[in-house]
């Protein structure tokens, strides 16, 4: 099976392009410590990703030339873990999403750039990458925003075109007075800004984060999720692929809101987060957070409920066809989404609360906890359906409020049935 150049990671694993067999070839690296954490450099075009030590270990391995399966077997021996606690998916999801990778089983699925590009990739690796990681590490918290939030969007011809194309399927959105390349040119400006975001949250001294989140960051609606856990029974807070959405159970848990949070990532990136979080706490900050990685994940969350907690989980993962999911009215089709939030609700009697995160200028945002959508009625089919298109309808509200910001936009002729046009049902 062949991959077509510019793939997302989404459609390569739905063709079965990548296994454990697979191969990848990544154009040329450079690395810069960050912190505890690692900045990898693309040298031609100076795009960058953040990962751990065992994320780089990871990284040589495939550059030379191990399979997926190899790799995990190495990485296995060096760590001294169990071979099923050892998934590298999310680190090549990043890495094919990044465009780091060039060829998969000599497949080519990227371009190597112009001399105008290359030349700035230079610019970017040796000068501006080491400017980045100085300021993580030592300047005031607005000259290190300033330094790394600075987005432009990227030359990268193939991406614009996957998002611009997907846009212009949404007849709410292509329409005269649209321009639909602004809108994707920004989209791919607002997708780099967040893996900069991502990478402050995780290499940020403590003090310096903590100032970043608190005095940056409006939230509004607190009241609501105040409301729900007095009710006794928790609260379930739904977030989107909406701008920084890794920022927001940080923002509320600087606040004081503990919350047990579901990751679409692994263990080893859930235990990530927990070190992230002992940091914080080292420094005398509490941070009141419990990430859990999918599998059973989902059970963890409903304890913390019946203990009167509030759980967080994304409410818009990229689901394939073949896992069990519910079709909702979405964008003049049907979007599949997990059932966990409905059956959530259902079973601990928690209302359900969306949450909305905007990035306004200087690295400001405004965090929105909206009031809970209606309760999951007795029938669980029809209820479940309600549960999950009262969510739906205020993601849709966000994505056309706010287009650029959405970072599905790259997915949408995956995740999104365009040929759909009823309210849905479970398939």
């Amino acid at each position: 099976m062949s991959a077509s150049p510019g793939a997302s990671f989404s459609s390569l694993m739905a063709e079965g392009a990548i296994t454990g067999r697979t191969r990848l070839r990544l154009f040329p690296t450079i690395i810069k410590a960050a912190a505890d954490q690692y900045l990898v450099i693309r040298r031609d075009t100076g795009k960058m990703v953040q990962t751990s030590a065992s994320g780089i270990e990871s990284i040589r391995l495939l550059q030379d030339g191990m399979t997926i399966d190899a790799a995990r077997a190495a990485l296995g021996a060096t760590y001294g873990c169990d071979l099923a606690e050892i998934d590298v998916m999310p680190l090549i999801e990043c890495l094919v999403e990044s465009d780091f990778v060039e060829e998969i089983d000599g497949r080519r699925i990227s371009s190597r750039p112009g001399i105008g590009d290359t030349l700035r990739g230079i610019r970017d690796a040796y000068i501006r990458a080491p400017l980045m990681a100085a300021a993580i590490r030592r300047a005031p918290l607005g000259i290190t925003l300033r330094v790394m939030l600075r987005t432009r969007a990227g030359s990268d011809g193939t991406l614009l075109r996957q998002v611009a194309g997907n846009m212009r399927r949404v007849a709410a959105l292509a329409r005269p007075g649209v321009d639909i390349d602004r809108l994707a040119l920004q989209n791919c400006a607002v997708l780099r800004r967040f893996f900069f975001e991502r990478m402050l949250l995780a290499a940020l001294p403590p003090a310096r984060l903590d100032r970043w989140l608190r005095q940056r960051v409006r939230v509004d609606g607190l009241a609501h999720l105040d409301r729900a856990l007095a009710g006794g029974r928790g609260a379930i807070l739904c977030a989107f692929h909406v701008a920084s959405y890794s920022m927001v159970p940080f923002i509320l848990a600087a606040r004081g809101y503990g919350q047990t949070v579901l990751m679409e990532a692994t263990t080893d990136s859930a235990d990530q987060i927990r070190r992230r979080i002992e940091e914080m706490s080292a420094a005398g900050y509490r941070y009141p957070l419990n990430p859990v990685s999918l599998g059973y994940g989902v059970r963890t969350l409903a304890r913390e409920l019946e203990r009167g907690g509030s759980v967080l989980l994304l409410f818009d993962p990229t689901v394939p066809e073949e896992r069990e999911h519910v079709k909702i009215p979405f964008l003049g089709g049907t979007l599949r989404v997990p059932r966990g939030v409905a059956w959530l609700a259902r079973r601990a009697g928690a209302p359900v609360l969306p949450v909305s995160l905007e990035t306004g200028r200087r690295a400001r945002y405004r965090l929105v906890i909206h009031p809970p959508v209606a309760a999951a009625t007795p029938n669980e089919a029809t209820g479940t359906r309600e549960v999950l298109a009262a969510v739906g309808a205020v993601l849709e509200r966000d994505v056309l409020a706010r287009p650029e910001a959405w970072l599905k936009w790259k997915d949408f002729h995956i995740i999104v049935d365009q040929a759909e046009r009823a309210a849905g049902g479970a398939s």
